[in-house]
């Protein structure tokens, strides 16, 4: 119906009936973004498309529009602790400044804050656990002979 009939007096609630679509195609934080994504979307489409008939539905837009936000702020702290418990604390910082940057009218935003100032002082990678076995293979930054030279590689497929 909004592809097909733009000129239809349903337009509205057809992308009313489509915002709820993609809200409940949502599966969670593990899951696409996507259905969120464009939602988001939607939304300020129908703002801007619909000034006179969201006056009657103002209540039920604010309450989706918050319910994204806060899904999507739910979904970057979900990455930002699963950051931490690798000790990758950089992409945890990257995760925590979004959060407390493009959604700071959630409840995670405080969370988000809070979990930053902890992180001060710690490093930005993880140690490598097994540095050993690491230190046996060559440098990819340092220029390094080659494990295999040419006249080896002769003997090797006879």
């Amino acid at each position: 119906l909004r592809l097909n009939y733009p000129g239809s007096p349903h337009q509205f609630h057809a992308h009313l009936f489509e915002l709820k679509s993609r809200l409940n195609a949502y599966r969670g934080e593990s899951y696409s973004a996507d259905p969120l994504i464009r939602a988001d979307k939607l939304m300020k489409q129908i703002v801007k498309a619909f000034p006179n008939e969201i006056q009657s539905e103002r209540e039920y837009l604010s309450q989706e529009a918050a319910l994204i936000r806060h899904k999507l702020a739910e979904r970057d702290w979900s990455m930002a602790q699963y950051y931490l418990k690798k000790g990758e604390n950089r992409a945890a910082q990257v995760y925590l400044g979004k959060i407390t940057s493009e959604f700071d009218d959630t409840a995670f935003a405080n969370a988000a804050s809070e979990e930053k100032e902890k992180m001060i002082g710690l490093p930005a990678e993880p140690s490598q656990p097994a540095e050993w076995f690491v230190n046996l293979f060559p440098d990819s930054e340092a220029k390094a002979k080659p494990v295999i030279t040419a006249r080896q590689t002769s003997t090797i497929t006879r």
